[in-house]
């Protein structure tokens, strides 16, 4: 119930349960029998849940936190040291405070030491021992083994509202930074249609780029959650791809040293 109703939607709640859509219909049927009463508002638009179903979510809540809290109190001892964890700026700029201040509640043993860069970047860290766990995007036809996701979203290509519409051969592109798959995507894509990018702006900030797409300076490459009332969607250019928001442990990490943490960061949400 929890999953369901913060995931707002069954497919949604599919993903992050790593079950069939059917599976979860399924389990709330069975629920909903075994307490007979209706739990959610079934229709065409957003999932909404009953009373009944709020307050079982509620009493969920509860139970799960409970749980945690035992478990959790028993193996304090299991781990300590230091875990390095990455991360990308539209994680930090999210729910990450509170999830790092219950785990330093919970393991007051373990240093959490964190640090913001690209994806790709992080990738590499990962690869090369520099991180124990990692909250990155990735293509999501290209995942690695163990990769838990959070969420899905298709990337958009995007240019100021009040831009006139067409594009040319040579693209005016807002970048994250060079170190930026977006980019590296966007260049190898539009290369086949011959077409190519001029960088106008490399900027570290997704902020920072949003403001220069906004303000006319160029086309960007933007995940669908962040363009803003004064964005369009270019639609002359190949449609992007869409990539997932992941939790990932370098492939050396003993799985204990980052179980609390990993399992924390599972309750970030978009």
């Amino acid at each position: 119930m929890i999953t369901l109703r913060d995931a707002g939607g069954f497919a949604a709640a599919a993903a992050r349960l790593h079950l069939t859509q059917p599976a979860v219909s399924h389990r709330l049927r069975r629920l909903e029998v075994a307490i007979g009463q209706t739990l959610v508002l079934r229709g065409h638009g957003p999932l909404s849940l009953t009373g009944a179903g709020a307050d079982l979510a509620g009493y969920a809540e509860r139970i799960v936190a409970l749980h945690d809290e035992a478990v959790q109190s028993l193996q304090r001892g299991a781990y300590s040291g230091v875990v390095e964890l990455g991360l990308t700026e539209a994680i930090v700029s999210g729910d990450l405070a509170g999830v790092l201040g219950q785990y330093r509640r919970l393991y007051p043993q373990v240093d959490v030491r964190c640090r913001v860069d690209t994806s790709k970047l992080l990738a590499q860290g990962l690869r090369e021992g520099r991180f124990d766990l990692a909250l990155l995007q990735a293509f999501t036809d290209r995942l690695e083994p163990g990769d838990e996701t959070l969420w899905e979203e298709r990337l958009v290509w995007v240019a100021s509202a009040d831009s006139p519409g067409g594009v040319q051969d040579e693209i005016p592109y807002v970048s994250f930074d060079r170190e930026c798959f977006y980019r590296d995507w966007a260049e190898t894509t539009l290369r086949e249609t011959g077409r190519r990018l001029e960088v106008v702006l490399e900027c570290g900030s997704l902020a920072g780029a949003t403001s220069a797409v906004q303000a006319g300076l160029g086309i960007s490459l933007l995940p669908e959650s962040k363009v803003t009332p004064a964005m369009r969607e270019v639609s002359e250019l190949p449609r992007a791809v869409t990539v997932s928001t992941v939790i990932r442990s370098a492939a050396d990490v003993p799985p204990e040293q980052v179980a609390g943490l990993r399992k924390l960061c599972r309750t970030i949400t978009r």
